[in-house]
């Protein structure tokens, strides 16, 4: 989150371009087709949820520090947490799609984001181009 903020920082200040590496792993495969398992073992996969998932480790931080009083609570979190996302996939697949126009609209959630779309916007002093999606010109 550190260096986040400070690329950011730089890209907003001083208009310079960055790129921050995040190291990941994928606990499935690349698709329905593919297990994961072909070139990993299943062992493999089941270290990296234990030892090195952010997620369980934070679990366990609150374990320690006391924030949380048992894995039981840590379940229950889970599962609201589970429960949340479901029901936000539920609303999004019942719901109309939205225009196209809205596509680049509550990307960023800071109170600097009508500023940062006005320096993207055509005809921007810093000569960005329009967004182009499908041929279609998008508004904002």
């Amino acid at each position: 989150m550190e260096a986040a903020g400070r690329l950011l920082e730089r890209a907003r200040d001083e208009r310079k371009p960055a790129v921050l590496e995040a190291m990941t792993y994928r606990f499935r495969g690349h698709s329905v087709a593919d297990a994961g398992t072909a070139y990993r073992t299943q062992e493999e996969i089941e270290e990296w949820k234990e030892e090195r998932d952010p997620i369980t480790l934070f679990a366990k931080k609150l374990l320690e520090r006391g924030v949380l009083g048992s894995q039981e609570q840590v379940d229950e979190v889970r599962e609201k947490a589970r429960e949340r996302v479901g029901k936000a996939v539920e609303l999004a697949e019942e719901s109309d799609e939205p225009p196209v126009e809205t596509l680049a609209r509550h990307v960023y959630g800071d109170g600097d984001s009508a500023e940062q779309f006005a320096r993207m916007a055509p005809g921007s002093p810093f000569g960005e181009r329009e967004l182009v999606l499908r041929g279609e010109e998008l508004g904002r």
